[in-house]
């Protein structure tokens, strides 16, 4: 196929050149090898049809493959995310395993030092902060009704006592006066367990400091003394010292 003139300059110039013809034919042209005396050039060409064709077995080889690729990913990636959530899915049912009366069980960890396994640690870290709570509540509210039955049984007694029949003045102003002591001291109660309950644990300093049994004794039982007289029960304090 020949030349034109104005290509020939072009290719001399080492360029490579692709053009098409009116007969349906793409070309390529370029510089061989260039001497003193010769220029090779070599000129290659196909039909359209030969390049069309490859394109069109591909785009049929896209259509068939595109649907299969996209479904083998979906599978892919849907074995993938369940096997990425089984821990998260295991976390689940161990919590729902958790109930508010009994915060011992703990997820077990999966050891493999991942955001999963540190989400594990910080949650039974704050399972251990909320059991402590709860038994702080629990132990609390033993130590309200114990610290309040006393005084209020007594005060119950002494009004009790006081309304089985009538009375003279000083007798109800005794009674009176019993029943405010009593509610000084559940008030004195009170505050104290409060005061306890605001602190921390870790913020009580132990301290020890000497005292006298004997007194702890006889404020007990003075008291109990006050308790027992509405039930009936005569209760004594012996001296050991003198009973000798």
């Amino acid at each position: 196929m020949p030349i034109k003139k104005e290509l020939y300059d072009k290719i001399i110039e080492n360029q490579t050149l692709f053009y098409d013809t009116t007969d349906n034919l793409r070309v390529v042209v370029f510089l061989l090898e260039k001497t003193n005396d010769y220029k090779y050039i070599v000129q290659a060409s196909t039909k359209f049809e030969t390049g069309n064709e490859t394109i069109k077995r591909l785009k049929l080889t896209l259509i068939v493959l595109n649907p299969i690729i996209l479904f083998l990913s979906l599978i892919a990636g849907i074995l993938f995310i369940k096997n990425a959530l089984k821990p998260v899915a295991k976390i689940v049912k161990n919590v729902q395993d958790i109930e508010a009366k009994d915060l011992s069980k703990r997820i077990d960890r999966i050891n493999s030092d991942d955001e999963i396994d540190n989400l594990i640690i910080t949650f039974n870290n704050m399972l251990s902060r909320l059991e402590s709570g709860f038994k702080n509540i629990k132990r609390f509210s033993q130590n309200v009704s114990h610290e309040l039955i006393t005084p209020l049984t007594i005060i119950r007694g002494e009004i009790e006592v006081g309304l089985r029949k009538k009375r003279k003045h000083n007798e109800y102003e005794k009674i009176l006066n019993q029943a405010l002591i009593e509610t000084k001291t559940l008030q004195k109660s009170i505050d104290n367990l409060l005061f306890l309950y605001s602190f921390d644990k870790n913020e009580i300093k132990k301290s020890f400091k000497e005292f006298y049994l004997d007194e702890l004794v006889t404020e007990i039982f003075l008291e109990k003394q006050k308790l027992s007289k509405t039930r009936s029960i005569i209760l004594s304090l012996i001296n050991i010292n003198q009973s000798q």
